[in-house]
């Protein structure tokens, strides 16, 4: 059985010698962002807040509160507020956080931020903190719910001050994400076989 673990640090995914395409990695050859001319300071900041709002999440889910650094900058605060105002309306049940799912047929590895029981569902669900939805989320849901099938529901929540509640609980047709991802793997083969070849 295949353990495999994720390197923060290059973003990578292992099974000793053998690394695994992120799905963040496959997902971005097959849909081009275009982050042409934004600021690579803005993107780092991004992805900063992210990292950060999650891990107040993460806390707010395990123990019922959280206990927010007196220096903590204004967007993250404004972000974890917005989170907890789902968490008291939705109250729901940690079962998993940050967990690494793999596909070791396709070489396909990536970390799933919640296994969440809430609406009596079991619910695959990934956080989301910028501003507009992506389309890019669909597949990335569908590849998670893809390598762990057992759950009932999948979906973003996104977490953003400019909506009313301050979140939007955005639920995908399992279905048709998983169908959706399928193609994505094997677009990537094409792609990457046409690159071989040139």
């Amino acid at each position: 059985m295949s353990v495999v673990t994720f390197e923060p640090k290059g973003h990578t995914y292992r099974d000793g010698d053998r690394e695994y395409i992120s799905v963040t990695k496959l997902i971005s050859t097959v849909i081009r962002k275009d982050i042409d001319g934004v600021d690579p300071m803005v993107l780092a900041n991004a992805a900063e807040r992210g990292i950060r709002t999650e891990a107040y999440a993460t806390e707010i889910l395990k123990t019922g509160g959280v206990s927010i650094d007196s220096g903590e900058r204004q967007d993250v605060v404004d972000r974890v507020e917005c989170f907890y105002r789902w968490y008291e309306e939705a109250k729901p049940e940690l079962i998993a956080a940050q967990t690494v799912l793999h596909d070791d047929v396709n070489g396909i590895a990536g970390q799933l931020d919640f296994t969440l029981s809430w609406g009596g569902r079991q619910v695959l669900t990934d956080m989301k903190c910028t501003a507009n939805p992506e389309p890019s989320w669909r597949l990335q849901v569908g590849g998670y719910f893809e390598m762990a099938p057992n759950h009932q529901a999948c979906g973003v929540l996104h977490i953003n001050p400019k909506y009313a509640k301050g979140w939007i609980w955005r639920e995908y047709d399992p279905f048709i994400v998983r169908s959706q991802w399928r193609a994505a793997v094997e677009w990537y083969k094409v792609l990457k076989s046409l690159k071989a070849e040139a």
